[in-house]
């Protein structure tokens, strides 16, 4: 994943982040326990769910093209984000990548 700014990653931590994430397959949350999120038992402040739509194609071959869809909510606002991308290669990573920006844009709104 690209870059993630230090404030960013102290926003996350102090938030909280819950995902539902039935589009990267658990990359997105893989990546962020591993580098940035500590672990606890605080409800979180913020909760991203993020589904995907393969059209012609499917998250394991390389055709078509996939509607990627995240709602971000933080308290009683909520954000929603779509991007369409053609299917050609590691659609799970850029996945994760759009899970990742949709939660920073939302928390600099």
């Amino acid at each position: 994943m690209g870059v993630v700014r230090k404030e960013h990653r102290c926003e996350v931590g102090r938030r909280g982040l819950t995902t539902d994430d039935g589009l990267s397959h658990g990359r997105f949350q893989q990546w962020l326990d591993s580098r940035y999120a500590p672990r606890s038992g605080r409800p979180a402040g913020v909760a991203v769910t993020a589904t995907g739509t393969w059209h012609t194609g499917s998250p394991t071959d390389h055709r078509g093209s996939v509607t990627m869809r995240t709602r971000v909510a933080m308290g009683d606002v909520t954000h929603t984000y779509e991007l369409d991308e053609t299917n050609l290669g590691p659609v799970l990573d850029g996945a994760a990548e759009f899970i990742a920006w949709s939660v920073l844009r939302a928390l600099h709104r």
